[in-house]
């Protein structure tokens, strides 16, 4: 505050301005901020222009007139082309009779010539024109505190960092979009209990995989082979559903029985009469995706001869750009809308632009680009409101192969949440994941699981952090480890020449290191502890600290660095209902371990409050402990009651579930680029359950029905829940590959094991 009270308003760079304005590749999100921005500078508020909400090509999308300022209309866009939008604007005020002096065409797009396009337009329809483009922003971005209050909201609501490769950042509306909302509301949905969607799409991709078996052909198919069909049919692979795969598999081959064992063939197939129907319908599904071809293209030929577009031009290409567009910005609005009729104005309202950024980024002759929008337009609007039967049934296909992949997490607006989210996040890894991680070490890359999960999860954009305490127990763990072995397996080394014997080792990286030396890694014990630290145990602690942030890209911090004041009191009440709960107030070394537990997880919550990290983003809090423990935190709540607040412990297959396993950005274009139209998008859904349809359904109705602020708040709960409980969508843990191995020796699939 300034003096006798007044704000300061602290500037903003106006490069930055330029570079975040310029990634919005969405008509609504840059409406909101330029009529925020327009009235910090103007002091107006704005009311669209009148009647412009029907199917006409009005261009009037996104206009408005300045509230008591009767004269001036304002349009804002960000199409490429602003040459071609100003004149479709003109046009279309003139037609609808619409009286005004002068027009003032805002854009995130810095446009060229303008003085010549301000020239061209007055001599043509005898209105003055003025450009704010991006360079208006720049230079009065920082005229009041009112200005750059706009625009901090705007970056603070829409714009996400990423940190993959380097720091860049994307425009996303992920609150008024209904994406992440209905993403998060079904994972923790109490119809979840009846409505067992994992099984349920797992279903639908083993049957869709076995279509084409024929034991009469000998063609049948391993589990491998089934999981390998999974994910090549839409160019990603299904890592999160593979255990639920492997026990879909059992119930679905037993009875009643919906796929067969081939004990001969040694593989799955369908039954007969399954094989009989898949097979007409498959002929129908080429049917109905040539037809919806012939149509399309016979309804853009059509308009673009109206239009005056070139009669040889083949306008099809660009409308199957459309729908996949459309599927990709508005995916659940529109799928709701094509199954039910609802959402119709949400999907009005961003097709225009759809339309217009595929022809302004297609190679079209400019001569031709407004017409070709027009015919585009037209064709879509007509498809999706008037269309044939043929029409309807293509697009409801699609509708549901869409719910089937969003609900897999492979949607654009859920990657760019996750890796929001992911960039923001300082993660203190305890010695229970760490420990795992070192056990790995001398397995093959495929087999690292927790090693792979800390790689992923730094290479997301995650900070993920030791302190003190953490190296510290690292560091005695390792000492104890190497005394472990000198007194009880040193000199008899010969009995762990086999694999059995090793994985009943009780202790994990002595287990570690015996199949190391087993397949030939190692073949000391010195040379296996080498690998982290010094055999001799000097300065143990420096070369975990180097180890870990040369391997997993774990950043350590000093306590001192942290300027974390922890009540004494407290941390003694933890480390109280610590030993409490465990029995071990007696053992050696316990109270330490107890104490040190209590320490972290403390250590985060004061983060947490230091930081101010319970504010209104939607992203949730940034600051974690990853830990295999739960006893710390029910001890911390108990100890401390309301006063400990929200839980500050990352469960591990969290980051498992919805950072490792999940698609890429580049595999979900490329599913897009597949299925958007195409026979994969109208064939993979068919095995649905409609009751998968009805629960997604509802959760759009329910966001749609919530006011912004209810929105966000819901939004930031969620986001905190997702990684600290457990969800109905629940997968398997990470198993160690070695417990995985003495469950098979054991001929059983265990629960993982975690001994340290």
């Amino acid at each position: 505050m300034g003096e006798g009270g007044m704000e300061v308003a602290t500037g903003v760079n106006p490069n930055a301005v330029g570079y975040a304005l310029g990634q919005i590749n969405d008509g609504m999100v840059f409406e909101r901020f330029a009529k925020a921005f327009l009235s910090a500078v103007l002091g107006y508020e704005f009311v669209p222009v009148g009647g412009i909400r029907d199917e006409a090509t009005d261009a009037l999308e996104h206009a408005f007139e300045a509230s008591g300022v009767k004269k001036t209309i304002f349009q804002m866009s960000i199409e490429a082309d602003s040459r071609a939008k100003i004149r479709r604007t003109l046009k279309s005020l003139k037609a609808r009779e619409v009286v005004f002096q002068r027009l003032i065409y805002v854009t995130n797009r810095k446009v060229m010539s303008g003085t010549r396009l301000i020239e061209d337009m007055f001599n043509e329809f005898n209105k003055p024109v003025n450009v704010w483009d991006i360079e208006w922003f720049k230079a009065n971005v920082n005229e009041s505190v009112a200005t750059v209050r706009a625009f901090n909201v705007f970056a603070e609501t829409y714009l996400h960092e990423f940190s993959q490769p380097g720091k860049s950042y994307e425009v996303a509306d992920l609150e008024g979009d209904p994406r992440l909302y209905v993403f998060l509301r079904q994972l923790f949905d109490e119809e979840r209990e009846n409505l067992p969607v994992e099984d349920i799409l797992a279903d639908a991709l083993i049957l869709y995989a076995l279509e084409g078996t024929d034991p009469d052909k000998g063609i049948v198919m391993t589990r491998d082979e089934i999981l390998q069909r999974m994910a090549s049919m839409v160019r990603f692979d299904f890592r999160r559903l593979h255990d639920t795969a492997d026990r879909r598999l059992a119930v679905l081959s037993g009875r009643p029985r919906k796929i067969t064992w081939h004990t001969k063939l040694g593989g799955y197939c369908l039954p007969y009469e399954t094989r009989s129907v898949i097979q007409e319908r498959n002929l129908d599904d080429v049917v109905l995706y040539e037809e919806f071809k012939a149509l399309a293209g016979e309804r853009s030929r059509a308009y673009c001869e109206e239009l005056g577009v070139d009669g040889e031009y083949d306008a099809y290409p660009l409308v199957e750009q459309v729908l996949r567009q459309v599927f990709r910005k508005q995916g659940l609005e529109f799928a709701d809308f094509v199954l039910t009729g609802d959402s119709s104005a949400a999907v009005e309202q961003s097709l225009p632009e759809i339309v217009a950024n595929v022809v302004d980024f297609a190679a079209v002759n400019p001569r031709v680009r407004v017409g070709l929008k027009t015919a585009l337009l037209l064709t879509v609007r007509e498809m999706v409101y008037r269309g044939t039967e043929t029409e309807g049934r293509f697009l409801a296909r699609l509708a549901r192969t869409y719910t089937m992949l969003f609900l897999l997490q492979c949607d654009p607006k859920l990657v760019t949440a996750f890796a929001a989210m992911m960039s923001k996040l300082r993660i203190y890894v305890c010695t229970s994941v760490l420990i795992p991680a070192m056990s790995e070490f001398f397995l093959e890359k495929g087999n690292q699981r927790y090693g792979d999960l800390l790689r992923r999860a730094t290479a997301s954009g995650a900070e993920l952090r030791v302190n003190e305490p953490i190296i510290n127990e690292l560091a005695a763990h390792l000492r104890m480890i190497k005394k472990t072995y000198e007194e009880d397996y040193r000199g008899s080394e010969g009995v762990y020449d086999e694999e059995v014997q090793i994985l009943y080792v009780p202790e994990m990286l002595i287990r570690a290191y015996f199949y190391s030396r087993l397949d030939g890694r190692t073949s000391r014990f010195e040379e296996f502890l080498e690998a982290f630290v010094s055999p001799h145990m000097t300065m143990v602690e420096e070369n975990l600290i180097a180890w870990l942030g040369e391997e997993y890209g774990v950043r350590y911090v000093s306590d001192a660095s942290l300027e974390v004041d922890l009540s004494q009191e407290e941390l003694e009440a933890v480390q109280r209902e610590l030993e409490a709960a465990k029995g071990i107030k007696a053992k050696a070394g316990a109270s330490i371990k107890a104490m040190t537990d209590a320490r972290l997880v403390l250590t985060v919550r004061g983060l947490r409050m230091k930081n101010n990290e319970a504010g209104t983003g939607i992203l949730g809090y940034e600051t974690w402990w990853l830990s295999m423990d739960t006893s710390t935190e029910k001890a911390a709540r108990r100890a401390l009651g309301l006063r400990y607040g929200a839980s500050c412990c990352m469960r591990v297959d969290f980051l498992n579930q919805f950072v490792s396993l999940a698609p890429s950005k580049t595999e979900v274009d490329e599913v897009f680029k597949e299925a958007f139209p195409g026979l994969v998008g109208v064939s993979l859904s068919y095995h649905l359950d409609p009751a998968v349809i009805e629960m997604t359904r509802r959760l759009v109705r329910d966001h749609a029905g919530k006011s912004p602020a209810r929105v966000k708040a819901i939004l930031r709960e969620l986001m905190d829940k997702v990684k600290s409980e457990p969800t109905f969508a629940e997968v398997k843990g990470i198993r160690l590959f070695l417990d995985e191995k003495r469950a098979e020796l054991e001929g059983r699939s265990g629960a993982p094991g975690h001994g340290c």
